[in-house]
């Protein structure tokens, strides 16, 4: 159990990582986003890094002529999520769904154990459970 994080607005697909970071770490949250972003060009060699924010707390940090990806974090619980450019949605929902499953079992490859959001209680904290 623990508090929500956001994510993009619109977004299609959602996942829900632990950012295991030891307290001594102070270069955990980049080298998370080094992994991340190298996992899914890596996956996806059409992604290009991205450099804005969707709203306050999610950074949008790769994108390519489809979609986007965003992160944000709260307390070491990340959310990963992507959307459809603008305009582009009905072949940004497809790819995007046929995509996240590959990126699912990728990121259980290494040492990220994707998680998806069960529900939520009235005051803010959330359920999730390992995919």
């Amino acid at each position: 159990m623990g508090r929500s994080v956001n994510y993009l607005t619109r977004a299609t697909q959602v996942i829900y990582l632990q950012l295991n970071q030891e307290d001594d770490d102070p270069f955990a949250w980049d080298s998370f986003m080094n992994d991340i972003t190298e996992i899914l060009q890596e996956l996806f060699p059409s992604l290009a890094d991205a450099d804005r924010w969707d709203g306050n707390e999610t950074a949008i940090f790769l994108q390519n002529n489809i979609a986007e990806f965003g992160v944000s974090e709260y307390c070491g619980l990340v959310s990963l999520s992507a959307r459809p450019l603008e305009g582009k949605e009905n072949l940004g929902e497809r790819w995007l769904a046929q995509a996240w499953p590959k990126i699912n079992q990728t990121l259980k490859k290494y040492r990220y154990s994707p998680m998806d959001r069960v529900g939520s209680f009235s005051n803010g904290e959330s359920i999730y459970k390992p995919l």
